[in-house]
């Protein structure tokens, strides 16, 4: 309430003392009110109902539903931290509400792998998501796709993916012959001569640099379907990636028994019946290529 309009309501003999003291009173709260809601505008913590967010959940066996980008994320840590403990601090440091975090488990046909969804207010502000999103990367999680708007709420969903997720070395040496990998046919001579190097060249996914294997003596119909999907993607950006590429792909098949003892096997949880590696395949492991255009 402005002065003048205190003067106002004294000049008006209609009005006693007592309601233009609860007035300036209900003014000063309703201003108090104002400035509280402009400062939480960039908060973090949400209350009220949290919505469902598992269909947000991105996945390469309908990879057609999902918009492209092209950021990259560069994470470097050699392991991963607990993921109860890792939410714990999360909610702990932002003061968010338990049910804004949440683990959730996916089956990609190997085991389970629980992966980290987050929901925030579209509102908060650049820092606090920067500062968020790097005490994920402490933690060994790294943010694996877009931010993306969940309908018809104020609120943005993010998705966190162990950068080693579960150990399956021992599984996949004791049960499977071969692996199978799907490349763009343009590297196919370096692969003969260097054998499979780590590296990201995915736009859908905020992946760090990885080899993405399918197991199975046989590829079955889903692993052909998830291989369908990333050339298709890849088709779609190629000239971006390399102005050389074209839209040839070749299936490299490559012999376990052949891989050396120290390169170690992780759950892809977003891709059906797949692994990755962040380690070297050499070329004598490579035990056949062929033409492989879906």
């Amino acid at each position: 309430m402005t002065k003048i309009t205190i003067i106002n309501y004294m000049n008006n003999k209609n009005i006693s003392k007592e309601q233009i003291i609860n007035k300036a009173i209900q003014n000063a709260i309703n201003e108090f009110l104002k400035s509280l809601e402009k400062r939480n505008s960039g908060s973090a913590r949400i209350d009220g109902e949290i919505p469902d967010v598992r269909e947000y959940i991105k996945t390469f066996d309908n990879i057609n539903s999902y918009d492209i980008y092209n950021t990259m994320i560069d994470e470097g840590l050699i392991k991963t931290y607990p993921i109860d403990k890792t939410i714990n601090y999360i909610v702990r440091k932002y003061g968010l509400d338990n049910r804004q975090v949440r683990v959730s488990p996916i089956n990609n046909g190997i085991v389970d792998v629980d992966i980290i969804t987050i929901i925030l207010r579209n509102t908060i502000d650049s820092n606090t998501l920067g500062d968020i999103k790097h005490d994920f990367q402490t933690c060994g999680y790294f943010n694996n796709q877009k931010p993306t708007q969940i309908h018809n709420t104020n609120y943005l969903f993010f998705c966190f993916e162990p950068k080693f997720s579960q150990d399956v070395t021992t599984m996949v040496r004791q049960n499977y012959r071969y692996l199978y990998h799907s490349s763009p046919k343009i590297f196919q001579d370096k692969v003969m001569r260097c054998g499979l190097i780590p590296k990201s060249k995915n736009t859908l996914f905020l992946y760090p640099d990885r080899t993405f294997l399918m197991v199975g003596d046989n590829l079955n119909s889903q692993q052909i379907n998830v291989l369908k999907n990333v050339q298709t993607e890849r088709n779609s950006n190629c000239n971006t990636l390399n102005q050389k590429e074209t839209k040839e792909h070749i299936l490299i098949t490559i012999d376990v028994s052949k891989i050396p003892q120290d390169v170690k096997f992780y759950c892809d949880p977003l891709s059906h019946r797949a692994i990755f590696t962040n380690d070297n395949i050499p070329r004598h492991s490579i035990v056949n290529v062929e033409p492989f255009t879906l």
